[in-house]
């Protein structure tokens, strides 16, 4: 199951919805106002109002820069960002185990021995009551 969800995953990812990731959305508006040379087919790529941006200012005053600054200092993955394949996977799995196990059904006792119980948050998340 999570060998056909990978496949889809980066079929979507790389075929239908290929999404540019925020910073590298920043290095084309570098590319564009800064190296101009070799990047005449990027003026096209970029809407008027996003290049004349206010915020664009406070970037480049902050960070030298018009990339994006990163949460991360290795930087972000080189990949596209829709869809996650991890969340790819665990919903085929879940969707998968749905299918095998009844989910309307009541827990029942695990043995008759006392305190062996399956127990669940008490409604003010206190204590726990079988």
């Amino acid at each position: 199951m999570a060998t056909r969800a990978l496949k889809v995953a980066w079929f979507h990812k790389w075929i239908v919805n290929l999404r540019m990731r925020p910073e590298e959305y920043g290095a084309l508006v570098q590319g564009t106002l800064l190296i101009r040379i070799h990047f005449h087919k990027l003026w096209g790529a970029l809407h008027f109002d996003v290049l004349n941006s206010t915020v664009l200012l406070i970037i480049y005053s902050q960070y030298g820069s018009y990339l994006l600054p990163q949460a991360f200092p290795e930087w972000a993955p080189t990949r596209p960002c829709y869809p996650t394949r991890h969340g790819t996977v665990g919903g085929a799995c879940i969707t998968t185990l749905k299918f095998f196990f009844d989910g309307s059904q009541k827990i029942r006792r695990l043995r008759q021995a006392a305190g062996s119980d399956v127990m669940v948050p008490s409604a003010d998340g206190l204590t726990l009551v079988p």
